[in-house]
């Protein structure tokens, strides 16, 4: 997975253009819930050589987490889509080898970011072109696919480890204030249900 994160990090938009097209294709290959497919991916068992690429994928979103920006935005949530096929159904094994990267880690920082701050450091790699309005929309899409890459991770879990890998990493005030905004972005009928459900006591958020 090296020749990925440096896909990933380089300058050119050439030069990286198909990490997006391999992601895309890892996450095709798992549609529908594959799981002969979604296992293949991870070991190879026929192979000399087995590759894991469930864990080249997380290696990837952990490398270039701290470069999000116009440049990369598209890519990262691309990433974040293909780990959420990688695991519904659910892969058992893929979850398991997931929780045990720095996935809920990078999640941590991509639920922080701000589409009206671009650091420094991201703008001297950046070479997109994307205004300030599309970029705003790009960073809700990838929070989204972030929280189903989450979600998809607990999918029929019957174990405390998963649950508890993730507590140990996630600032799950946080993760609830990024959801609440989405909602009321693109459901907002749905989030005065829930408030209203709450305020009767019929749930707890």
């Amino acid at each position: 997975h090296a020749l990925v994160v440096q896909a990933g990090r380089a300058d050119s938009l050439e030069e990286r253009s198909h990490v997006d097209l391999v992601l895309r294709l890892l996450h095709l290959l798992c549609e529908g819930h594959n799981e002969r497919l979604q296992n293949f991916l991870r070991h190879q068992p026929a192979s000399p050589r087995s590759v894991d690429m469930v864990s080249a994928t997380a290696a990837y979103v952990d490398a270039v987490t701290h470069y999000i920006g116009p440049g990369y935005v598209n890519e990262v949530t691309t990433a974040m889509r293909a780990i959420a096929e990688f695991i519904q159904n659910p892969c058992r094994q893929n979850q398991r080898v997931l929780v045990d990267t720095r996935l809920c880690a990078c999640a941590n920082e991509i639920l922080e970011l701000k589409p009206d701050h671009v650091p420094a450091h991201v703008l001297a790699v950046s070479h997109s072109v994307m205004g300030p309005v599309d970029y705003g929309k790009a960073i809700n899409r990838l929070k989204a696919a972030t929280a189903t890459a989450l979600l998809s991770l607990l999918e029929c879990v019957d174990q405390s480890y998963i649950p508890e890998r993730m507590l140990a990493s996630l600032d799950a005030n946080q993760l609830i204030d990024n959801m609440n905004q989405l909602l009321q972005r693109y459901n907002p009928a749905l989030l005065r249900r829930l408030l209203e459900q709450h305020e009767e006591g019929l749930i707890t958020l």
